[in-house]
């Protein structure tokens, strides 16, 4: 840096008639800057010009590049964006906790909440809690009355620029007689996230089991009259089927007490029920169907999957190629995953933690363990426990660091990539947020929390607190 400007003012010339190299020599008594002539001055002035140009263009490339690499780890489910110092109360909201009533989109914090007899969506600035628009949705649910209930299903980072909710309730018809006759149906609404407008809507013929999102589109799984249970993949702007999947064998029936079961991850479809069946998200081809009654237990594992049966033990699947090779026990379902330990299966075994090789399942490690995995970021496990939480190393499952809290655990923890974000007690026995480096549990800062803290959040990067009431906004 110090070489640079000097070679930028050495190719400024400035020809001033009269001038002698001699005139440069100060005389007794001056300080050397007061004899600078003009030409002088402008070759210094573009050297410190140069110098601030050259600072704040790297500055602006230093800055974009961190907003880069949050924009991208904000970007993983369960991940926090990266905190750099304490964070603090942004804002707040008086709202009933709802699940599945917050998500991001488009750079904006939506929430669901009931109000006046309604149920609204309402698009909030992330930094100071602005009410950017407010749609009211459907008639709130009421016992005798007609309305519905609203779901807005996010895997947790930001869903774009489309707001994807399904409404669920009845449409009444009256017969002859008088009497009511309630069919239930569905719809999903689009709303465009910036500005709060519908955008389009269209109606499920049957009721909706259970939905979740990839991209702009709906995976829904509806239960047939006769117990099949049919999943599609459907456009969410226009109600548009991509493709659908019957399962062959009746997989709902509330007679006894079988409820059908959908998960949808980045690159897989689970059914469960009396059967357990996985789909491939894009084609919605059929990757395994366990048999009837049989219990087989499904995680998905990046674009692969893991399952575990008592009577094969734990084993890995790819999409493409089939069974690869057995596992220990069924591996991890994991909250969060940053890509570094992605070399590793980390599996459960209830008094021992195992780990193998990701591509041939070579054994690593065993450890024993009470605890359980629930996160993967920096190289390392995040292990929790009722009152304790620990960080392994996925390399070699030794101990980074563990913490004992003085009380249960009220929250599980998350992170930010390069901090543990966990609750603690401060001496007064109230609730606080503390966060420890991830490599050594060192003690960063913290933070108090309202009583009644319900859960802590990671929606879009953002770092939001729920208690029964309110919603709380970190940053």
């Amino acid at each position: 840096m110090a070489r640079t400007p000097v070679a930028h003012m050495q190719a400024v010339e400035i020809d001033e008639p009269g001038w002698d190299p001699r005139d440069a020599v100060p005389p007794a008594g001056r300080p050397d800057g007061l004899r600078l002539r003009r030409g002088h001055v402008v070759v210094a002035l573009v050297g410190v010009l140069v110098l601030l140009v050259g600072t704040l263009v790297v500055g602006a490339v230093a800055r974009d590049r961190d907003e880069a690499r949050s924009d991208r780890i904000a970007a993983i489910p369960g991940m926090l964006r990266p905190l750099s110092t304490a964070p603090a109360e942004l804002w707040r909201l008086q709202v009933p906790m709802v699940d599945g009533g917050l998500l991001a989109a488009d750079g904006r914090l939506v929430v669901l909440h009931e109000q006046g007899g309604a149920w609204q969506l309402t698009g909030h600035e992330p930094g100071t809690g602005e009410l950017l628009w407010s749609l009211p949705v459907v008639a709130a649910d009421r016992a005798g009355f007609e309305g519905g209930t609203v779901t807005c299903p996010t895997a947790g980072p930001d869903v774009g620029p489309l707001v994807l909710c399904e409404i669920s309730g009845s449409t009444t018809t009256y017969a002859q007689d008088g009497a009511e006759l309630a069919t239930p149906t569905s719809q999903v609404v689009a709303v465009d996230a910036r500005t709060g407008t519908l955008v389009a809507s269209w109606d499920v013929p049957v009721q909706v089991l259970e939905l979740g999102r990839v991209d702009d589109d709906l995976v829904l799984a509806v239960a047939e009259a006769d117990g099949h249970v049919r999943v599609s993949r459907v456009v969410g702007r226009t109600g548009e089927v991509a493709w659908t999947y019957r399962s062959p064998d009746i997989m709902h029936s509330l007679s006894i007490f079988r409820q059908a079961t959908l998960r949808v991850g980045t690159e897989l479809v689970v059914i469960g029920g009396s059967a357990t069946i996985v789909l491939d998200l894009d084609d919605g081809r059929e990757l395994l169907e366990g048999s009837a009654y049989r219990t087989v237990q499904v995680v998905m594992v990046g674009e692969r999957f893991g399952t575990w049966t008592a009577q094969a033990g734990g084993e890995l699947w790819d999409r493409d190629s089939g069974r690869l090779f057995s596992l220990p026990g069924l591996p991890v379902r994991l909250s969060a995953q940053d890509g570094s330990t992605a070399d590793v299966v980390i599996s459960d075994l209830g008094a021992e933690l195992a780990a193998v090789d990701a591509q041939d399942g070579t054994p690593l490690w065993r450890i024993p363990s009470q605890l359980d995995p629930q996160l993967a970021a920096g190289g390392g496990f995040l292990l929790t426990g009722p009152s304790r939480f620990a960080v392994i190393d996925a390399g070699t499952g030794q101990t980074r660091w563990t913490v004992s809290l003085r009380e249960p655990l009220r929250w599980r923890p998350l992170t930010d990539g390069a901090l543990v974000v966990g609750p603690d007690s401060a001496p007064d026995g109230s609730d606080v947020l503390v966060g420890r480096g991830l490599d050594d549990g060192a003690r960063y800062w913290q933070v108090p929390v309202p009583d009644g803290v319900q859960r802590v959040q990671s929606v879009g990067g953002h770092l939001v607190v729920r208690t029964w009431r309110e919603l709380l906004v970190l940053g």
